[in-house]
């Protein structure tokens, strides 16, 4: 994964969390202050596909999260 992404030019960090509220204020700072977007793939799935959004994540490599439209 490093690999792929210094030929992307991408750099991409961890976030390890627990419950407490102390941590959940910093990540929600750094959240607000910071221009994150997350990952969707490209493919949308009706409600109706949803069997075929399942097969994509167990099965097919999504390249972010899964949207499922209804």
């Amino acid at each position: 994964m490093d690999q792929q992404a210094r030929q992307h030019h991408v750099t991409y960090r961890f976030l390890f969390v627990k419950s407490s509220g102390a941590q959940l204020a910093a990540v929600t700072k750094l959240v607000t202050q910071t221009h994150l977007e997350p990952a969707i793939d490209p493919h949308f799935f009706t409600l109706s596909e949803v069997n075929q959004a399942l097969d994509l994540v167990m099965t097919g490599h999504p390249k972010g999260k899964v949207l499922i439209e209804f």
